[in-house]
């Protein structure tokens, strides 16, 4: 299973970065994809509407992953489905994702999606999230448990084949409650999309409350005849042989339409049975129903849930056979009779943790796979990291886990490893390694236009003492290239220079009145300013009933995986589908965040 998976992931996901793409509107961000070789992305409609007034972005900022700066028209839209239809401007071919379809999707379904949570990042590729489809919604939505974060919206869900199948729509309260726009919605109105028809109006996808009783059918209950729409599965009506199309004409005896159907089903209760008089065609025949409940999934009937889990177990006895034999390198730390987090045993008999987790217990205690207890002594702090390196006695002899060899691609499926040996928190590796300091950015010191349009970027400051002010920029001066690279934007210039990181030489090509000129310039450490978090980001963060660690930002060097975990299960090994070790968990961060230390990361502070 886990081979399988993995093989099918990793093409996926690095066809799908070249084509996410970040898209700003209204002052706003989001996400969208690219699906033709002229240019033409599809997003999420409210990502291009100004929701306070209504108003559509007539035209946006795109950008790539590698920093390459587009506009894009905006063209055709129904809000209804929460769809949009974007243009690049610039002639292509562009790469693009082709298109699958929604309308046959089925629970369970393995799917990848990308996007750019919290809006776009120089130094972050786009975070790949790995789920499953969950649940099938009325009116082209569908939901799934890959976690998406603010910033997600209107990015693209992949399935296996690396086709389009769904845009990421609206982000529920629940980790696991994620609605996207269904592909096949886009694809029915696509010419009304490419036309520019702009029609509807924004709605949240419909729910349904826990425990409710449900036959699982979707139909118009404005019409005279109930024409089944939808036949949910996992569904009493699929039990009962139901299929769109079918018209319901009695229900135990009674004679109903649209509205009379619906209102005799809310008095039901789970379990109750129904007998249905159903036509098919020219055909009649009568079917008996047993009404199922909802569950806490929106449209997931208990048999549907009980089908998920049991493909969950799975998936984690697979992992499971892979990472039994590994708990003893992972040990449980205790400050005097308190459970502060976990441990994984180095290949030299060290243990590491989470500093901020042990460094107020006065006497710090390890209990193995074995039951064994015996003190801990500190080592090493690495406050940075923070790491700390813990001592068990000699007598104690840990056996470590072996690390991996060779570079960890994004995608890989990997797993957190408890003390009994059983795998906890399956996730992918979402983001490779990279710095989360401000200082490891170049910083150029100036002020740009952000309303310029005519290519470039053009200064409005330049800060004093600035890398900038030492060659001679002023105000008024227009960055044209970098490093021989064309700059169509202040944000591709933003993105270039922090990916070129201070103390590195950059050489400017600058359109002034007088002329151009080349300037080079040494750049500098970005200066550290404190992140404030956006109301809606403290928001959806909240809701993860998990909790966030204390310290999770400003590492030096990290991992990010969409793992789960709490903060507490810091301080486990994290391994890769072979048992090999990846590296250690160091931050519960966000929503789509979980953090950890690579091994190469743990082995340079180590030397």
């Amino acid at each position: 299973v886990l081979q399988d998976l993995q093989a099918a992931i990793w093409p996926v996901v690095e066809q799908a970065r070249k084509t996410t793409v970040a898209v700003n509107a209204n002052n706003s961000t989001g996400s969208g994809v690219v699906v033709s070789a002229d240019g033409i992305i599809l997003t999420a409609g409210h990502v291009v509407t100004d929701l306070s007034t209504g108003k559509v972005a007539d035209q946006v900022t795109i950008l790539f992953e590698d920093g390459e700066e587009e506009r894009a028209r905006v063209l055709g839209m129904n809000k209804t489905h929460d769809a949009a239809m974007l243009q690049l401007i610039r002639p292509g071919p562009w790469e693009f994702s082709p298109l699958g379809s929604s309308s046959d999707l089925r629970p369970g379904e393995w799917v990848i999606a990308t996007g750019h949570p919290s809006g776009y990042d120089a130094l972050r590729a786009s975070p790949v999230r790995f789920g499953r489809v969950i649940a099938q919604h009325i009116s082209y939505f569908f939901g799934s448990d890959c976690v998406l974060f603010g910033g997600d919206s209107g990015g693209p869900l992949f399935d296996l084949e690396g086709k389009v199948i769904g845009i990421h729509s609206w982000i529920g309260e629940d980790l696991q409650i994620n609605t996207h726009a269904g592909i096949s919605g886009f694809i029915d109105g696509w010419e009304s999309l490419r036309l520019g028809i702009r029609e509807g109006q924004l709605q949240e996808p419909p729910s349904m409350e826990e425990g409710t009783a449900v036959l699982g059918v979707m139909f118009d209950p404005g019409r005279r005849d109930v024409v089944l729409d939808t036949v949910l599965l996992n569904s009493a009506a699929e039990a009962a042989g139901l299929r769109a199309g079918d018209v319901i004409l009695r229900v135990d005896g009674r004679l109903v339409n649209g509205t009379s159907f619906q209102r005799y089903l809310r008095r039901l209760e789970v379990g109750d049975e129904v007998v249905l008089e159903v036509q098919r065609g020219r055909e009649e025949f009568i079917s008996r129903a047993n009404l199922g409940g909802v569950t806490s999934l929106p449209f997931v009937t208990e048999r549907g849930q009980e089908a998920l889990s049991q493909q969950a177990g799975e998936l984690f006895q697979a992992f499971n056979g892979v990472v039994s034999e590994l708990g003893s390198g992972v040990i449980k730390i205790y400050g005097g009779r308190k459970a502060l987090t976990f441990g994984t045993v180095w290949k030299d008999g060290r243990i590491l943790a989470k500093w901020s987790e042990v460094q107020k217990a006065r006497v710090l205690t390890g209990v193995d796979s074995e039951k064994r207890e015996f003190p801990l002594t500190v080592e090493e702090v690495f406050t940075e990291d923070d790491l700390v390196t813990l001592r068990a006695p000699e007598d104690m002899a840990l056996r470590g886990i072996a690390p991996s060899e060779g570079r960890v691609r994004s995608g890989a499926l990997i797993a957190a490893v408890r003390p009994d040996g059983v795998a906890e928190g399956i996730g992918v590796l979402s983001v490779e390694d990279r710095s989360l300091l401000e200082s490891a950015r170049g910083f150029l010191g100036v002020q740009l236009d952000p309303e310029y349009n005519r290519g470039g970027a053009l200064i409005e400051r330049v800060t004093q003492g600035s890398a900038g002010e030492e060659i001679g920029l002023k105000k008024g001066d227009v960055i044209i290239a970098v490093d021989n690279r064309k700059i169509d934007g202040l944000q591709e210039l933003k993105t270039l220079l922090s990916r070129a990181g201070p103390e590195q030489q950059v050489l400017l090509n600058v359109r002034r009145p007088t002329g151009e000129l080349q300037l080079t310039a040494k750049l500098k450490p970005r200066p550290s300013v404190p992140r404030v978090s956006s109301g809606r980001e403290r928001m959806m963060n909240a809701m993860d009933e998990r909790g966030l660690s204390q310290r999770r930002d400003s590492f030096p060097l990290v991992s990010q995986t969409d793992m789960t975990i709490t903060p507490s299960e810091c301080g486990l090994p994290v391994v890769d589908q072979n048992g090999a070790l990846m590296g250690v968990l160091i931050a519960r961060a966000g929503r789509v965040k979980t953090y950890f230390l690579s091994t190469e990361r743990i082995a340079t502070l180590l030397q």
